[in-house]
Parts: structure tokens; sequence; C-alpha cells
């Protein structure tokens, strides 16, 4: 093809001619007498050097001319938004410590109201229950009577416990109220140890030792009063209401409900299963007319049915 548009052969000469103005053959390679292997650039051609890599670094660490620096009036004006930036900080966070103090003084009031066996009338009204008595039972599921003397009986049992003391900052810790609350709610719902936090402002792991002080304290203080078998005079009671109401013989109520057992050992699914296909555990009680627990059972059906 480029004998046909040319005419003579290519040849290695017309190839130099060609590439020996590029960049790469501009500090020449040809011989010059032999005395040297090397000879300056042809003419016409720049025999500058690149810049090498330390004065490309000095350069750069060089001061910036007044031709490229900004302006006072640019660099004032980035001072006076850099200025209400921090100012809006501030007023932030003093708006915070603000909101902080006042729960604390609001905490602290508390604290101090709860600890006082006695109240003044002013502090009666700013501790004013926020439940009236009828809410109160929907929630505890008790009277507040009754609650009040389950607070006081696991208090005289267990007071190194519930009775408020101040923890190692001088800060009151939570008060019985808060402790027996915590307890029965979690009894009351069946409800996690972490459900609690946000009302009664304390720590899931502080409300399941609440729990395990609260059952021991109550079992203690309570048990030989309420968790005892029925005796002669109890029995002859029983069957006395009993008749009266019209069921001669009768020593009281009995119930059953199933409690869904999630974790049951597989080998053991065929003996708690039943039509609901879910294993279950049986929960019998016997109660009489004023709601005293004579007898209550956990087991499975062919137990209960025994």
């Amino acid at each position: 093809m480029w004998i046909k548009v040319h005419g003579p052969r290519f040849t290695l000469e017309h190839a130099w001619n060609v590439l020996k103005h590029y960049d790469k053959w501009t500090y020449g390679t040809q011989l010059s007498g032999g005395s040297s292997k090397r000879s300056g650039p042809d003419e016409g051609v720049s025999s500058k050097r690149p810049d090498g890599v330390k004065k490309v670094k000095s350069r750069r660490k060089a001061p910036i001319s007044s031709s490229t620096s900004p302006s006072s009036l640019e660099i004032t004006t980035r001072r006076i938004s850099v200025g209400e930036d921090l100012l809006e900080y501030q007023k932030e966070r003093d708006a915070l410590r603000e909101s902080t103090k006042e729960e604390d003084r609001k905490f602290k009031i508390w604290n101090i109201l709860m600890a006082k066996s006695s109240l003044d009338p002013d502090e009666r009204e700013i501790n004013e229950p926020l439940y009236p008595e009828n809410i109160f039972r929907r929630r505890f599921r008790m009277h507040k009577h009754v609650f009040l003397r389950i607070v006081e009986g696991v208090t005289i049992q267990d007071a190194k416990f519930f009775v408020q003391k101040p923890d190692a900052t001088g800060r009151m810790g939570a008060s019985k109220l808060q402790k027996c609350t915590a307890a029965i709610r979690m009894l009351a719902y069946g409800s996690s140890s972490d459900a609690v936090d946000e009302y009664l402002k304390i720590a899931s792991s502080t409300a399941r030792e609440c729990l395990l002080h609260f059952v021991e304290a109550v079992v203690a203080r309570f048990g030989d009063e309420y968790l005892r078998k029925a005796n002669a005079n109890d029995i002859e009671r029983l069957l006395h209401e009993g008749e009266r109401r019209g069921f001669p013989g009768m020593m009281g109520s009995i119930d059953c409900m199933h409690w869904n057992w999630k974790n049951c050992p597989r080998g053991w699914k065929g003996m708690y299963q039943g039509r609901s296909k879910t294993t279950t555990i049986i929960l019998e009680a016997v109660a009489s007319s004023d709601l005293w627990i004579w007898h209550a059972f956990f087991g499975t059906r062919v137990h209960a049915m025994i």
C-alpha cells in the first residue's frame, strides 16, 4: 500500500526523519565523531528539562502570592459565619443544660417527698397520685391499701434493700415504692424487666433485682399466714360457706388455664400438646369466695385428671 501511494519503498531513514522531532528523541542519540555517544538536541527543539520532584515539592510549600490570596472581605465573612455557628451551638448547649438541671431538681424534690413519713398540706398537692382508686385497681391488679401493706411488709422484712439510701455520689437511690411497683408490674403483666424503666426511672438490672428481693420478702413475711395448708378451722368455715350458698360439701371453686410452653423439649411435646396443637402447661387453682387460693398445681392433663 505504501508503494502504491508514495512510489518509493519504506525505509528506516524515512522513519527516523519523521520520529526524530518527538519528545522521546529530543535529547538525541546521534553519534558525533566517536568522542561522545550523546549529542545535544536538534536545533529548534527546546532543551529544558522537566522539573524534578524536590523542586515541585518546594514550589508547593512556597507562600501564596498576593494575587491568589483571599481578600480581607472574604476572610471577615468567613469569620462572621464561624462565629455565628459557635454562638448557635453555645445556645443549644445552654438550653440542654437548663433542661437537665430542671429534671434533676424535680427528681430531687420527688425523692425528698417519697422519703418523708408524713407530708405537709402543700406537699400533698405536689405529690398527689396520678391515678385514682379505680384506675389503680385496674393497673396494679390490687387495691391501694393492699399495695401499701405489702410495701410496708417487705420493707420491714428486707430493710437493707428496700429502704431508700444515697449512693456513692450522694444522690438518693430508688425508693421502696419504686422497687415494689417494678416487681408488682412485672408479676401482674408478665412483662420484661426493661418495660418499666421509662415510668419508674430504674434500669432493667435493678428491676430484676427488685423482683428477686420482693418475692423472697413476700414469702418470708406473709408465708405463714397466706401460703399455708388449710387447717381444721379453715375447712369447717369453707364447708359452712359452701352449704350456705347451696353447695354442701364444697370447699371452693376450681378453675384451670393453659400456659403456652414455647421451649418445651421435642420428646415431651406429645405429653403437653392437645387439640390446640401447641405445648401448654395447666395451671389448676381452687379458691374460696373471698379469693383465697387454697390449692394451685402446675402440670399435665394426666396429672390434673389423677
